[in-house]
């Protein structure tokens, strides 16, 4: 199991230590922690976790359900939702997001291993049958193929998306959240209107917060420059 990364989300401080030592004596050093929601949403992009532990009740106002909604792929990784209280509405909110588990953080330690061992059972199984790095895009009246290890960067320009492959640009009507839905791990969100490919970027400059890519630059906002200095220094 030591191969495994756990990142834990909570904006309690005491709980994040106890589920992390409880986990740990149980599985080992595979915990990564995280004390709140802006935290969570830098250590879920610059570690790339196998699964991921969430308090429901976070910081800023924010739940659990904000946290799948805003960061978070469908399908892309298992989530555990914990909290202390519930009731049917919160529940019933929950399972929408559709959670791997959510359980009580009083839970015993045979419950915590069991949804644990079950959660990375699952995304082991997910990511054998992982579809290969291609999806299908509407450009004009065709449905074109987009090779995704050949894209470099997609912008937001308007109410389309412009997608940036080694000389060529695509113009395509979606959003830039349904679009990262699509895309796989070694894309990395770094602006409102912005999403890179970590493969092709050259050099971050953090004077003027510009990324350079192969053939394309694109700017990182203040909210995510940890998630680049982490992918540079760490990846």
């Amino acid at each position: 199991m030591v191969h495994h990364s756990i990142l834990l989300i909570d904006d309690d401080i005491l709980h994040l230590k106890n589920l992390k030592e409880r986990i740990e004596d149980i599985f080992g050093p595979i915990v990564q922690t995280a004390h709140g929601y802006k935290a969570g949403v830098i250590a879920l992009n610059s570690l790339q976790p196998d699964l991921i532990l969430i308090d429901h009740f976070l910081d800023l106002g924010k739940t659990s359900i904000d946290f799948i909604t805003e960061n978070i792929k469908k399908g892309e990784i298992p989530i555990i939702v914990l909290t202390t209280f519930y009731n049917t509405k919160i529940f019933n909110d929950v399972v929408k997001m559709h959670p791997v588990d959510f359980i009580a953080k009083s839970c015993s330690d045979f419950d915590l291993e069991k949804s644990i061992k079950l959660a990375l059972a699952k995304n082991k199984t997910s990511t054998s049958t992982k579809a290969l790095d291609i999806i299908f895009v509407k450009v004009d009246k065709v449905l074109r193929r987009i090779d995704l290890t050949k894209l470099e960067m997609i912008e937001v320009e308007g109410r389309f998306l412009k997608l940036y492959m080694e000389n060529t640009t695509y113009l395509i009507r979606s959003t830039l959240n349904e679009m990262n839905e699509k895309l796989p791990t070694n894309f990395i969100k770094i602006h409102q209107s912005f999403i890179v490919n970590k493969n092709y970027i050259e050099y971050y400059n953090p004077e003027t917060f510009k990324v350079q890519l192969k053939s394309c630059s694109a700017f990182v906002s203040r909210p995510y420059k940890k998630i680049i200095k982490n992918f540079i220094q760490f990846d």
